[in-house]
């Protein structure tokens, strides 16, 4: 009788060790999954037109849920619509014949997000970039004869002659050099990157290091003279569909007391967020959107598609310092813009890391994409000037590019 108890104590004691040990792989390979922040299995979305099913679900979020739900309110509305005979060719037309898609117009889902911090309301529907007159052509030829023609009055190929200076002067590094902005556009100082390249379709790698290197020496010379100035923030626009008013490739820089716009708007949502939740607003934002999917870390920075994005295809870069894993991050998501997306105009955004300052603050930047650079047609209206944003494409359709062109993994 003893010997059919203990083995029936030792069977109970083998099995409770079995299930403990299934329990604890499983806890495992979950953790693993959450610290994995390179591979689109975290949340299983493909497509934001998914994320209905997610919030349901909060499949594989952990702690993530909760701050998806401090920082953002997200709805998904939908309705039919019906289409008349008379139009149901031309429709066609657009969309290629494709019968998916042609259901999906007949039962739009629109995404809005709201980031309760930032207050920026942000709406996707990707089945508008199926509109006529928004979709890209091949924009090489023509660039390349825009590029030809703008050579021949360039004020910025002769810089030291064509540009204003600093009353101290120029930063001069090996492919770059500075120059005072003549007709401001913010103060107490403005000033240009230039880089010796004409064309931004012939930039390097080095290339873009120098002028950022050339950026931040600029910052530091300002800061040195006044040391009040120490928030240093940086615009680019490529080709005038995105805004340039010179072809030549070049930098807007501009510094301080305090952020201003839209970086001042992002500065002030991380330290309300510390304030109400003790937590850090950066961090949260990687790591939820790690999460998602639609987050990944290469080296030293991240990468991001922000659920509050501006812009289609827009990435946002995140790092301690704008060091070389920084530059050619932004080097290579500028790489798939042009080579898979077939996307030249561009618009970037970013503040930098505080200068001269013991307080610290990482260096941010948004990058996005313009539209058809030969298009008529404007990218922007009242929408996003008075309204909203209005996203037109997929966000996780663009950081699967940068994943598998980084990590080869898709």
């Amino acid at each position: 009788m003893n010997k059919i108890i203990q083995k029936t104590i030792i069977g109970l004691i083998f099995i409770i060790l079995i299930v403990f040990g299934v329990t604890q792989i499983r806890r495992h390979k979950n953790d693993e999954k959450y610290r994995n922040c390179n591979k689109n299995e975290v949340a299983r979305i493909k497509k934001i037109e998914d994320i209905s099913q997610f919030l349901d679900s909060g499949d594989c979020m952990g702690e993530n849920m909760e701050i998806l739900h401090l920082i953002y309110d997200i709805k998904i509305t939908s309705s039919y619509l019906r289409i008349p005979s008379s139009m149901t060719e031309k429709v066609s037309s657009w969309l290629n014949g494709n019968s998916n898609l042609i259901k999906e117009v007949n039962h739009q889902k629109v995404i809005e997000v709201r980031n309760k911090f930032t207050n920026e309301a942000t709406n996707f529907n990707p089945i508008r970039a199926k509109r006529p007159n928004v979709q890209v052509s091949d924009q090489k030829p023509f660039l390349e004869s825009l590029i030809e023609k703008s050579l021949d009055n360039c004020d910025f190929c002769s810089p030291e002659n064509n540009t204003a200076e600093e009353i101290w002067g120029r930063i001069r590094t090996s492919t770059s050099i500075s120059a005072a902005n003549l007709f401001r556009m913010v103060g107490p100082y403005n000033g240009i990157i230039i880089s010796n390249k004409h064309s931004i379709l012939d930039l390097g790698l080095e290339d873009y290091w120098d002028m950022f290197r050339c950026a931040n020496l600029w910052f530091q010379k300002i800061s040195s003279e006044n040391r009040t100035l120490t928030h240093g923030m940086l615009l680019w626009d490529m080709f005038p569909r995105a805004g340039a008013s010179q072809i030549h490739t070049h930098l807007q820089i501009f510094i301080d007391e305090n952020f201003i716009g839209q970086h001042l708007t992002n500065y002030l949502a991380s330290q309300t967020y510390r304030e109400a939740h003790d937590r850090d607003y950066w961090k949260d934002i990687i790591d939820l959107h790690c999460k998602l999917g639609l987050g990944l870390k290469v080296g030293s920075v991240y990468a991001i598609t922000l659920l509050n994005s501006h812009k289609d295809n827009e990435i946002l870069i995140i790092g301690d310092q704008v060091n070389e894993d920084f530059i050619h991050l932004l080097f290579t998501i500028i790489q798939i813009y042009q080579r898979n997306l077939g996307l030249y105009c561009l618009s970037m955004g970013m503040s930098w890391p505080l200068i001269n300052s013991t307080t610290k603050y990482s260096a941010l930047l948004r990058i996005g994409t313009r539209g058809d650079c030969s298009s008529q047609f404007n990218d922007i209206s009242s929408v996003e000037l008075y309204s909203f944003y209005n996203i037109n494409t997929d966000p996780f359709r663009v950081i699967r590019l940068l994943r598998n062109h980084i990590f080869g993994d898709f």
